[in-house]
């Protein structure tokens, strides 16, 4: 159900996406997809869950047995390639106004975790600060995300993404350390 209910949003935006639609496009009774299902918030929470289930299954980004620049290199690839081939839904049922501000913020704490673990890597390996850290691993984080749509209409991998992402991330990383070493922001 939550394939079908995914690929209607994609196709057809979010309007498009009631329980009784699910059913149809699943071939199921409306009584089966209400049983899992009480609600049309129900079935985006689900959906929101299983797509973050599917874009954290490698763990890349907090595996402590990778070196930073393995890390950074393979959980960016792992987002560039879920992005690229199933990240339309999360952009479709977040960008939704309130029901996208409310799906967001229930995945916040994991996301918040996620950040701070990589931010401690960050600080450990480059000696900054813990703020100066965190700034980065929110802009390092997030970018994939928001950039992903641009680089794939423009015709680029997701390892050709991640390779000049890590490239460029790593060569910042090395320039805030010379800059700020484990200082906090100073001029």
């Amino acid at each position: 159900m939550l394939e079908h209910a995914r690929r209607l949003i994609v196709e057809r935006g979010m309007s498009a996406c009631s329980l009784e639609e699910v059913a149809v496009q699943a071939g199921v009774s409306k009584a089966l997809v209400y049983k899992y299902f009480p609600t049309r918030d129900a079935l985006l929470k689900s959906l929101v869950a299983h797509e973050y289930e599917i874009l954290l299954a490698h763990g890349a980004w907090t595996r402590p047995d990778l070196s930073f620049a393995q890390a950074l290199e393979q959980g960016t690839r792992d987002s560039f390639a879920y992005l690229q081939e199933r990240g339309a839904i999360l952009r479709e049922i977040l960008g939704d106004g309130p029901t996208g501000r409310a799906l967001g913020r229930e995945d916040r704490a994991e996301r918040v975790r996620r950040t701070w673990y990589f931010a401690d890597k960050v600080a450990k390996t480059y000696g900054v600060s813990p703020r100066v850290a965190l700034i980065g691993a929110v802009m390092t984080t997030n970018v994939p995300g928001v950039a992903s749509g641009a680089l794939t209409r423009n015709g680029f991998t997701p390892e050709e993404a991640a390779r000049f992402w890590t490239i460029f991330v790593l060569g910042g990383w090395a320039a805030v350390a010379a800059r700020y070493g484990a200082r906090p922001f100073a001029k």
